[in-house]
């Protein structure tokens, strides 16, 4: 798989997959772009090359970590969500494998680029709240959220993501952080503005993303209804 685009990529997970070493197959040189845990033990069909190489052009160097975050990562995400997540998490967990799907949301602390990849969960996963909706197709442009488990999905997973990655870790991260970063330091207030407009808006979309299913019930996480 050629992971130098992001349609590719994306296409590459919303094409159908045979079986949960498939999906893991297909994960892992992404998960290794990133420094994400590897789903160990990989399975048989998973090689060195695989892992080692993202790109299928022998004179085009593999894509970095950082040029995934900024280029790729968030259709990724958002692939995962609306194609794979509900459909493969049981039988990754019964393989085993049961946080490989949720490390590209809720990456290790330790990860390198681990709130760069949480930045990215944020515009996200606040972005197909946005998109969400009973009917079969967005009018904003976006990929909708069509069904309430997919919805109680994303809010769960925000759930989490608030409390591992909250304000004051994504704002040490931000400014004072070694995270790998590329970023100058002129733009990291526009970075630290949208993140916490997304961090801080996160209860009322959840609340009105839950509100449009009416009158199918969304069950949302008590940690992120207002009191």
């Amino acid at each position: 798989m050629d992971l130098s685009t992001s349609t590719s990529v994306a296409s590459r997970l919303s094409q159908p997959i045979k079986d949960v070493n498939d999906l893991i197959t297909i994960l892992t040189p992404i998960a290794t772009a990133l420094n994400l845990p590897l789903p160990l033990p990989l399975p048989p069909t998973t090689n060195s090359s695989q892992i080692q190489s993202t790109s299928t052009s022998t004179s085009t160097p593999p894509p970095t970590g950082s040029h995934l975050i900024k280029r790729q990562l968030s259709l990724i995400q958002s692939t995962i969500i609306t194609h794979l997540y509900l459909t493969w998490q049981s039988q990754l967990s019964s393989s085993h494998h049961p946080l490989l799907l949720k490390h590209f949301f809720i990456p290790p602390t330790t990860s390198t680029f681990a709130t760069q990849i949480a930045i990215s969960s944020y515009s996200t996963l606040n972005s197909l709240l946005s998109h969400s909706s009973p009917t079969s197709k967005s009018t904003t442009g976006g990929t909708p959220l069509t069904h309430a488990p997919t919805l109680e999905l994303v809010a769960d997973l925000l759930a989490e993501l608030t409390a591992v990655y909250n304000v004051n870790e994504i704002y040490q991260q931000i400014y004072i952080g070694e995270e790998e970063d590329e970023r100058k330091e002129e733009m990291k207030d526009q970075i630290w503005e949208r993140t916490l407009k997304d961090l801080v808006g996160v209860p009322t979309k959840v609340a009105n993303a839950a509100a449009r299913f009416l009158p199918v019930r969304v069950d949302i996480p008590d940690q992120l209804i207002w009191r």
